[in-house]
């Protein structure tokens, strides 16, 4: 279950990527897809060369990305394989972006200051 202070008006959580402890990424279920900085992916080593490069519509404005799918991403002990994501230049503060792509596989409920994720059932 993620906690935000009530000072807060996001939901923040650890996020591992390929087996890879990553780092901080921002709940945003208005987020299409995983979103990683360029710095995020190189400290991945994904391979970006020859894949698909588009605009996106982001809350900095339009931004150039690149679109990759992850191996695995994991938050909380659930974990998605093969997850569309976009690297971005930048994101600010955050890591990255928690998105659709990852968020969709799994149930959601919030509850004023705690979000749970969960499998999703059958």
């Amino acid at each position: 279950m993620l906690k935000r202070q009530p000072t807060e008006n996001a939901f923040l959580t650890p996020v591992s990527i390929n087996g890879t402890n990553v780092g901080t990424f921002l709940v945003d279920t208005g987020a299409t897809e995983v979103v990683l900085s360029r710095s995020m992916a190189a400290k991945l080593q994904l391979n970006l060369a020859g894949a698909p490069v588009f605009l996106a519509e982001t809350a900095n404005g339009v931004s150039t990305c690149i679109g990759v799918v992850l191996d695995q991403v994991s938050v909380q002990g659930l974990r998605a394989n093969h997850v569309r994501a976009a690297v971005a230049e930048n994101l600010g503060s955050v890591d990255g972006l928690l998105g659709m792509s990852f968020l969709t596989r799994f149930e959601l409920w919030q509850d004023g200051a705690s979000l749970k994720l969960s499998t999703r059932k059958r």
